[in-house]
This record gives structure tokens, sequence and C-alpha cells, in this order.
């Protein structure tokens, strides 16, 4: 039988090659733990959005669409493309480290219209926290009740947004990162992108600028 498939959609820069620590292991962990085939694809700003759509037909053919959104960089292309997709019956996912007040906007924003209203009417559903949370979700078909699911916001029959706490991050979820996930478009569809470039996943900054120095100025 073929497995139920994902796509990770994040953005991404022309002629670059680097990894995308998060949504890859969001991918990884998703292909290890459901039964769905999860990859990222990097979409940059001089893409053509309805080549994706075709990629995006062409990848799933007749299945649910089922299409994550993680790292944006704020790119209101990308947010207007979610919405596009799940006003025409795709679930769209808002992922990443801003999930939360991406999706629930700024406190009181329908008292201040100036303020920003959040994205929930582009997505499905958001989810914040680990990336771990996703497998219930995904187990339960999507079609249940997704508000009692960790760190899942979305909205209820009334409109409002409905916050469940997310739990807090576990080191065995950590440890693994397939770089083969990643794929960019050609042609109208996705072809796998090799990372070639390195990333900084943490520094320490240099222990000698952190001493104390005497600072003499010669006027």
């Amino acid at each position: 039988m073929n497995k139920k498939k994902l796509v990770i959609i994040t953005g991404y820069f022309t002629g670059e090659s680097y990894g995308l620590l998060g949504p890859q292991m969001a991918a990884t962990i998703i292909n290890d733990y459901t039964d769905y085939d999860a990859i990222v694809v990097g979409v940059t700003n001089e893409d053509d959005k309805n080549k994706l759509k075709t990629a995006l037909n062409h990848y799933f053919k007749d299945q649910q669409k089922v299409v994550g959104f993680s790292t944006l960089g704020g790119r209101p292309d990308l947010f207007d493309f979610a919405r596009e997709l799940k006003d025409e019956g795709a679930i769209t996912i808002l992922a990443g480290p801003q999930a939360g007040p991406d999706y629930k906007g700024e406190i009181d924003w329908q008292t201040y219209p100036h303020r920003f209203k959040g994205l929930s009417d582009h997505f499905s559903f958001a989810l914040q926290g680990p990336a771990q949370q996703i497998i219930p979700v995904l187990a339960s078909d999507l079609k249940s009740d997704l508000s009692k699911f960790e760190g899942v916001l979305c909205k209820n029959e009334m409109g409002d947004v409905i916050e469940t706490p997310p739990i807090p991050w576990d080191e065995d979820f950590l440890s693994k990162v397939d770089w083969q996930t990643l794929h960019t478009i050609k042609d109208a569809v996705f072809e796998p992108l090799f990372v070639t470039c390195a990333q900084i996943l943490q520094q320490i900054g240099c222990p000698h600028a952190a001493k104390e120095r005497q600072v003499f100025i010669d006027y």
C-alpha cells in the first residue's frame, strides 16, 4: 500500500545548497514514526507559485494534500499560497519557532486594527513546540478534534483560537536528521537538492574576546 504523503514548504535562497535543520528534522521524525512520507521543499522568492502548485499536484496525485509551512521568514507570498491551498481543500499546517504568535496574532488585535491579526485564516491549524507532537495528530487522520493534541492551535466552531500547551523537548528526537529530504522546484516538479554547505548549529563565542582588557586611546 502506498504511504500517505506530506510536504513541508519553507523559504530558501536561489543558488544555495544549505540544509534546513528544523524542517528536515521534522521530516525525519514524520518518516520514522508515522505512515507518511515527508519531504522538505525550499521555495525561493523567484519560484513561480503556479509551478509550485503543479509540482504539488504531481506529487500528491489523488491523495489528500497535507502541506506544512515552516521557517517562512515573514514572506507574504507563502502565507497567501497557504491560504489558497487551504481554500482548495488542502490541510495546511503552520509550524516552526514562530507558529504560535503568527497563528494567534497580537493581543487584542480585534480592538486595535493596526495590530497583526494573525494567520489563522490561512492555515488549518498550527503546531508549536517539538516536532514529535505531530505523530499523534497524523495518526488521527486529521479528522478528529485537533484541539485535544498537545502543541496544537486551531479554531473552534465559533472562530475562536484554541491553544493547547506544547510538551517539553525530548533529546531522543533530536539526535537524527535525514539531510536527503530537501528538494527544490525544477520544471514544475520536485527535484532532490544535495546539501553541500555546513551549518553552525551552536556557537559559544571566542573565550579570548570575553576577557577584560584595558584600552588606551592616543589622542
